[in-house]
């Protein structure tokens, strides 16, 4: 995993806005024009499936779309490891690809879901094979997503299933709001009876600090997932399939930022390298160099000859 920042403009924290932005369009967009399949919260699939199981109405849809998340991600890892070790590709340049691979099955879901957008709109199957098609795609585009941002950022925060990361942002929601009756003595939070210390004051100031930063930090990919959701649908019932340039446009401006980080980051060990060779010539230069002496002595008598038959040759003194 890459110590310094993945991208070189767009700052860590944002990047996971975007990826959870992505991830909330794809889930909204997907869900309204494929009948309900989720196409992101992957766990909706596997619980509605099922449920399902009784009528067999949307299991096969919904059992394709899970498969293909979960082969999309094991696929997505053993590429991003191979190429990492065995062939030492820059981890930005491998987040790249799977980005890229990202953008191609979505880029395909776009082009197959104009081909039958009007099949679709009167389809009432969830499982007629246009919309197994597609979720497929749209399912195997989220586990490159996935495994993408895990590997390109140090632990990345969930941005595409948000069950635990709703559970985390009411947890420090929680704390915050406590810790700060706490610090104006509305709420007592100390075993022992009577005003606060100055000690026990500045505790509490400390903790609330720091669960109200926790709780910025994580409730804004959640936010950014439900805008995306929001404008998913939107564009969705607008625009039709063309609504997937959106999520694409901003997976391309990661893969740009990235890749302009790791270019940044070769010119600068490239730059080093060559002022090491230039420090090195110059102090070449400043070490004196040693001459042998030379004398012409014909050759055969009494000198060593190294391959010269003509008289007069040069060749070292004995």
């Amino acid at each position: 995993m890459s110590t310094t920042p993945f991208t070189l403009y767009t700052k860590e924290v944002d990047v996971v806005h975007l990826l959870a932005f992505v991830g909330g369009f794809v889930d909204s967009a997907g869900y309204l024009r494929l009948l309900g399949v989720f196409t992101t919260s992957i766990t909706g699939n596997l619980v509605v499936a099922t449920a399902s199981v009784a009528s067999m109405r949307g299991v096969l849809c919904r059992s394709f779309v899970c498969v293909s998340f979960f082969l999309a991600g094991a696929v997505a890892a053993a590429l991003s490891l191979r190429l990492r070790l065995a062939h030492g590709v820059p981890l930005r340049v491998v987040c790249s690809i799977l980005f890229s691979v990202e953008i191609a099955l979505l880029i395909a879901s776009w082009v197959i879901g104009m081909q039958y957008d009007e099949t679709l709109l009167a389809n009432q199957d969830i499982d007629f094979w246009i919309n197994v098609l597609i979720g497929t795609l749209m399912g195997a585009s989220m586990g490159f997503h996935n495994v993408a941002a895990k590997e390109a950022i140090a632990n990345c925060p969930p941005t595409t299933v948000m069950t635990s990361t709703m559970i985390t942002v009411a947890q420090n929601l929680s704390n915050t709001l406590e810790y700060g009756l706490a610090k104006h003595s509305l709420l007592r939070l100390q075993t022992a009876s009577g005003p606060l210390t100055e000690e026990q004051r500045k505790g509490i100031v400390a903790k609330f600090e720091d669960s109200l930063g926790k709780f910025v930090t994580t409730f804004k990919p959640l936010a950014s997932f439900i805008v995306g959701c929001v404008i998913g649908a939107i564009t969705m019932d607008r625009g039709s399939w063309h609504c997937l340039i959106i999520p694409i446009f901003f997976i391309l401006i990661i893969i740009a930022d990235s890749l302009s980080k790791e270019w940044s980051l070769l010119s600068a060990k490239r730059e080093a390298q060559r002022i090491e060779l230039q420090q090195a010539a110059a102090a070449a230069e400043l070490v004196p160099v040693e001459k042998e002496e030379y004398s012409l002595v014909p050759a055969g008598e009494g000198a060593e000859s190294y391959g010269a038959t003509e008289e007069g040759a040069a060749a070292p003194k004995v």
